[in-house]
């Protein structure tokens, strides 16, 4: 029947001299011409022409013979005959007239078990999973040879043939839009072909549609870019820590081994100076150097030991300055004068660390630099919760807007800076040219567990 046969179930097969071959079923008698069989292979977009008979008035519902043979007879003067449950059946070959084919039309479009009107532009549910079309034809002659075809646009590769029941089912169709046609035809003239359709739309989840696509696209591309950047952050700080490291020990060397020799090769130059004569009466010059050197090494191993320490202890600021200052007085021979509004000024031993090397650094450069011999230290704390400590000298001076930083090998000011920054202080240098440098910086009490008294 997919190819156009009347039935799938055939009694008698008889051909007449005119080449027609006559077939019979349980139910109709049929014809079909010999050239209609010999053309290409038939297929449901190309079904073979065949014509089918209905019985004559008083003779509905005869059933056809065919349990034994002959079940149908060609007489001499080429008529055809046939054995029935109401007689027999003689065929009139006459050619009847050209008819229309039946009009298609749709029934019911049933969603998921409920019907809904089978409308042009119908929107189905995206939870709908089953669909069912009905259709049938329109016609006022018998319907014995009207056969259907069917189609489903965007989803079937080519036409179906429908069950008996008249009816295509389709389930769990994907979102986008279809249009289901329907063909209808006589077998006695499948070329003429009355067709009708369907367009509808299968509404799809939100998530088939474009905007969450868009917006998963978006946010695959943001996680990409939060890990990379996230990647980045942590090879930039890994980096800015070995930097940070490496700028620390720049600053340590700087400030305890490169001063304390230089202090001990000045010393040394001193005993040089001295007459041959009186070489063995300088002594105290070169307990002084022997001073310098044990001093040096014990500042480098406490700086040392503090690189490995997890806790640190509270140094009492103001002493540990009084100290540096008993040392630059006794060493260089200068005068520098320490005044403070604190008795005691506890902090941690990182923080004070960090202060001592600056004041270290700036007493050191007013003395070898300034030309002056008297150098001022102050520290006060303030009421708003801050400490300064300035080191002003009235010595030559020098232009503040020259690159003194960029001069190769001179680092001190640099480390002096970046000591301040790193306890979260404030770092200003003034200078002019014949009146003196003021080196002046502010840390919070607050930072490096600072604890103090006052007077």
């Amino acid at each position: 029947m997919a190819q156009g046969l009347p039935s799938n179930s055939l009694y008698q097969i008889l051909q007449d001299r005119h080449g027609t071959f006559w077939l019979t079923s349980p139910n109709l008698i049929a014809s079909v011409e010999e050239a209609e069989l010999s053309g290409p292979y038939p297929s449901g977009d190309r079904a073979i022409s065949v014509k089918v008979y209905s019985m004559p008035f008083g003779g509905d519902g005869a059933q056809l013979y065919g349990g034994r043979q002959p079940s149908g007879f060609l007489a001499p003067d080429g008529s055809v005959w046939f054995p029935t449950t109401r007689g027999a059946a003689n065929v009139q070959t006459t050619k009847p007239a050209a008819a229309k084919p039946p009009r298609a039309v749709l029934g019911d479009l049933v969603e998921d078990g409920r019907g809904v009107v089978p409308d042009d532009g119908l929107q189905v549910p995206a939870y709908v999973a089953r669909l069912s079309f009905a259709f049938g034809a329109v016609s006022l002659r018998p319907q014995e040879g009207v056969r259907f075809r069917y189609k489903l646009e965007n989803f079937d590769n080519g036409w179906n043939t429908p069950a008996a029941n008249r009816s295509a089912t389709y389930t769990n169709l994907p979102a986008g839009h279809y249009r289901f046609r329907v063909a209808v035809f006589d077998t006695a003239d499948p070329a003429m072909v009355n067709e009708t359709s369907l367009s509808f739309t299968k509404m799809p989840f939100f998530y088939q549609t474009w905007w969450f696509y868009t917006l998963a696209g978006l946010l695959g591309a943001f996680v990409a870019w939060a890990i990379y950047h996230q990647r980045v952050r942590q090879m930039q700080t890994r980096f800015s820590a070995v930097l940070e490291e490496r700028n620390r020990l720049a600053r340590e060397m700087h400030d305890i081994v490169i001063q304390g020799c230089t202090g001990t090769s000045s010393l040394l130059e001193a005993i040089a100076s001295v007459a041959t004569e009186k070489r063995t009466m300088d002594w105290a010059l070169l307990d002084y150097a022997r001073l310098q050197i044990r001093t040096t090494i014990n500042e480098a191993r406490e700086a040392v030991w503090n690189m490995r320490q997890e806790r640190e202890k509270a140094i009492d600021l103001v002493q540990a300055l009084g100290v540096a200052v008993t040392q630059m007085n006794r060493e260089y021979g200068s005068t520098v004068s320490f005044a403070h509004n604190l008795d005691k000024l506890d902090v941690g031993a990182s923080g004070a660390h960090e202060i001592i090397m600056t004041v270290r650094e700036a007493l050191y450069n007013s003395i070898q630099h300034s030309g002056t011999d008297h150098v001022q230290l102050d520290v006060q704390s303030s009421e708003d919760g801050n400490l300064i400590i300035s080191v002003v000298d009235h010595g030559r001076g020098f232009s503040a807007d020259k690159t003194i930083l960029e001069k190769e090998g001179h680092y001190g000011i640099v480390g002096m800076r970046e000591r301040i920054q790193r306890l979260g202080g404030r770092f200003d240098l003034t200078s002019e040219p014949g009146s003196g440098t003021a080196v002046r910086f502010v840390v919070s009490r607050t930072k490096g567990r600072i604890r103090t008294q006052r007077r």
